[in-house]
């Protein structure tokens, strides 16, 4: 091999010898680099319940559009006679609840009468719906009362409504409640049952 060809080997070898230390001396923890963002925060829809100052006392009166609201009266009672002449007992360890309300028109049109679901009992925080009751010779509110009742102007619409409530609840204990959420008010204290308006009365002073 003449000097020349050899000296052109050497400088391949050294080429070969190079690149491989270069490689072989690079870290081996290689990363990428990324931008990381925060998730973003997580959105709550929050109920804001309203606890009133002190509820309406028995015979205070609301208006509700052109409809002025009373709850004027109540009883508990255990058995009672229907308007059948039928004994009706509630039952076991709960008792009736029976208010009584007055819907008056003080508007100067017809007026549409609140369907009777709107009214409930609250009881240590639990709903309580009012049913028919057909109690001899006290009008059922609930059965005068259809989806599109109206009174007009000057009119009146009374009755009574029935509840049934655990035995060991006592008038103090019970609080009335009308639903008023799908009209403005005029006058009286709004509060907020689940989202929605509603007035409450205490059935004892």
């Amino acid at each position: 091999m003449n000097a020349k060809l050899k000296q052109v080997t050497c400088l391949v070898v050294l080429l070969v010898v190079t690149t491989a230390y270069g490689i072989l001396s690079q870290p081996s923890n290689q990363y990428i680099e990324v931008t990381s963002y925060a998730p973003a925060p997580e959105i709550k829809t929050v109920i804001v319940y309203l606890t009133p100052v002190a509820p309406l006392l028995p015979t205070e009166k609301i208006v509700y559009g052109d409809l002025e609201i009373a709850m004027d009266d109540h009883e508990i009672l255990g058995e009672y006679t229907t308007e059948f002449s039928r004994i009706e007992t509630p039952p076991e360890a709960t008792k009736f609840v029976w208010v009584h309300i007055t819907v008056k028109n003080i508007g100067t049109g017809a007026g549409k009468v609140p369907h009777f679901i709107r009214f409930d009992l609250f009881y240590d925080g639990t709903e309580i719906e009012a049913m028919y009751g057909h109690r001899q010779d006290f009008p059922d509110y609930a059965d005068q009362n259809f989806s599109d009742d109206r009174i007009q102007p000057s009119q009146s619409r009374e009755g009574w409504l029935r509840f049934i409530v655990p035995s060991s609840a006592d008038s103090s204990d019970l609080l009335f409640a009308f639903d008023g959420s799908s009209t403005a008010f005029v006058s009286g204290t709004p509060y907020v049952v689940e989202g929605q308006h509603a007035y409450f009365w205490k059935l004892t002073p």
